[in-house]
């Protein structure tokens, strides 16, 4: 019988899980994938899936009874993006919804371990005893039946915000999607959706492009009205409320939208590497740019983003740095050649043996050289 620690971080606060939403949220649950650290060689992964059965998360695990009982659980990965984490160290903020009063310091906690028993043949087979390293508080059978549903209300926030956005989507009718009505509506649930991504909820990539796939032109009034069901039905924290409508005002100052959407203007690549953003989303001066290179750009970001889905890769800080300044060189008289080859080559090596993607690549990278002269 294999043993094992893990962390998990989320940051929406403390607050009660309803246990209906349970039963909703197993058959989502059911089908993501496990990347399975390879205990003799750390560098070595392997996958697995979550298989339908039992009743919480913790009997919803079945890998084989042999090969498995030597590996150690790295991450558990939703659909495009990491929700929760199996580490041995983290230094991370940790909150969960418990009322009991052993652990009201519990939320300021930084680093704490919840150690759990992985029986092979069964999946798991039982929740041991949670320690809380701070504190040396012990949890018994009521707080590990509640961490067990913060763990599926976790799935449950992000399952919420997709059923949101298709419900949004649902109202939007739209004679023409590449109106220029239609792209400031498009500009601004994609400014809401980054913004919730920037504030390092793990509310995930996955959800802007699923929103990407379904807008078009909307009824008067949209943009509020995302505003609006967002905080209906989703408790987010007010730091976040603070930069939607701060972000709103500065639409409707605008004269033209200020395109935040990876594919509609550079940003760091992190955000399509389904990383965290830490940094402050960079603008592009756009205003000087015709509008066949800004295209060429467009469709080089959303290359780069192909290439990292298919192969699982994430762009290099540098290689993000490097997209960055070209793009804003691109707003001045000369940008440097120099750079976009750069960047062509590191991409090519990266989708090295898709060869599709490399060709477009190739081909994109040629025209933006065209475009500069």
């Amino acid at each position: 019988m294999g043993k094992f620690e893990f962390a998990f971080a989320y940051r929406f606060g403390a607050r009660q899980i309803d246990p209906d939403v349970v039963a909703q949220t197993i058959r989502d649950i059911v089908g993501c994938r496990i990347r399975v650290r390879d205990a003799e060689d750390p560098k070595k992964f392997n996958e697995a899936t979550l298989g339908r059965s039992g009743k919480f998360l913790c009997n919803l695990v079945r890998l084989g009874t042999e090969k498995n009982d030597s590996k150690e659980f790295s991450h558990l990965i939703f659909p495009h993006r990491p929700l929760i984490h199996f580490v041995e160290d983290v230094n991370d903020e940790v909150v969960a919804p418990l009322e009991h009063r052993s652990f009201e310091a519990f939320k300021s906690i930084q680093l704490d371990f919840f150690k759990y028993e992985f029986d092979s043949g069964r999946g798991f087979q039982r929740y041991l005893p949670v320690w809380i390293q701070h504190t040396g508080v012990r949890a018994g059978k009521e707080e590990s039946r509640k961490l067990r549903l913060s763990l599926l209300r976790l799935h449950s926030e992000y399952h919420s915000l997709r059923s949101v956005v298709e419900l949004i989507s649902r109202e939007v009718v739209s004679p023409s999607p590449f109106s220029d009505e239609s792209k400031v509506l498009q500009e601004y649930l994609r400014r809401v959706l980054t913004i919730i991504r920037a504030d390092e909820s793990p509310l995930s990539s996955d959800i802007v492009d699923f929103a990407k796939s379904k807008m078009s032109l909307a009824r008067p009034g949209f943009q509020e009205d995302i505003l609006n069901r967002l905080r209906e039905q989703i408790n987010i924290r007010p730091n976040l409320l603070r930069n939607l409508r701060k972000h709103m005002e500065e639409e409707k100052k605008s004269e033209r939208p200020i395109n935040i959407g990876f594919v509609h203007g550079p940003v760091l690549i992190d955000s399509i590497a389904n990383e965290s953003i830490n940094t402050t989303i960079s603008y592009v001066k756009r205003e000087p740019m015709s509008n066949d290179l800004e295209q060429a750009l467009t469709r080089l970001g959303d290359l780069i983003k192909e290439a990292s889905e298919l192969l699982d890769q994430k762009p290099s800080r540098d290689l993000a740095s490097r997209y960055k300044s070209f793009a804003e060189e691109c707003t001045q008289e000369k940008p440097d050649k120099g750079i976009l080859e750069a960047i062509g080559n590191r991409i090519v090596e990266v989708t090295a043996g898709v060869a599709s993607v490399a060709k477009n690549i190739a081909t994109t990278v040629g025209a933006i050289l065209g475009l500069i002269g």
